[in-house]
């Protein structure tokens, strides 16, 4: 049910099956030979005929996320996978390779990070030091400006470290038991005096 292309040893489209005319309401000719560069949204144009030359001309596997327009005059999202074959006298012939739609996926993820900027907003522009480490190995996954800063970090750097390197060793000792009461189901409210 995925759409199949194959292309020849120069790179041209050569077959699509239905699927890919089932999705893009297209008819096969029309993206034979390189016509169906055309279709290709134009802010992902270039970074896809880029990544295929590349791919092409070291005869490797290739994998890449574009949109592509449909009929109806949208587009959707898809991830091209194509890998390298070989002819019955082991010379290389080609591609063959997939599109798998992530449309969806796509959408969730840019609603995912819209809604992440709108956390940050809020979280950068409230008076409180704020941060969010994960329970299972104390690695900050979120901090607000002020809470980074406090620290000598920015909310880029301080992801990904430990508490006790962001607050310090006499910090984290002062701190530890709670954290073990709130990875016990607690909620722990304590007052730490920063230096």
């Amino acid at each position: 049910p995925c759409p199949i292309w194959v292309c020849d040893a120069r790179g041209d489209c050569v077959f699509v099956n239905q699927a890919w005319t089932d999705y893009t309401g297209r008819t096969r000719e029309v993206d034979y030979g390189t016509s169906w560069e055309a279709s290709i949204h134009p802010d992902d144009r270039d970074g896809m005929v880029n990544a295929w030359n590349e791919a092409l001309g070291m005869r490797r596997n290739f994998a890449y996320d574009y949109r592509v327009l449909r009929i109806d005059g949208t587009y959707g999202w898809v991830r091209d996978e194509g890998r390298p074959v070989e002819d019955e006298h082991g010379r290389f012939a080609g591609y063959i390779g997939t599109c798998t739609d992530i449309t969806d996926q796509r959408a969730a993820q840019v609603e995912a990070l819209a809604k992440e900027e709108q956390m940050r907003v809020v979280a950068d522009n409230v008076p409180a030091l704020i941060a969010s480490f994960a329970a299972d190995d104390l690695r900050c996954l979120f901090a607000n400006e002020l809470y980074a800063r406090t620290f000598g970090f920015d909310h880029q750097s301080i992801l990904g470290r430990h508490v006790r390197e962001v607050i310090g060793q006499e910090g984290f000792a002062v701190i530890e038991p709670h954290i073990e009461r709130c990875r016990g189901g607690e909620s722990v409210v304590y007052e730490r005096t920063l230096p």
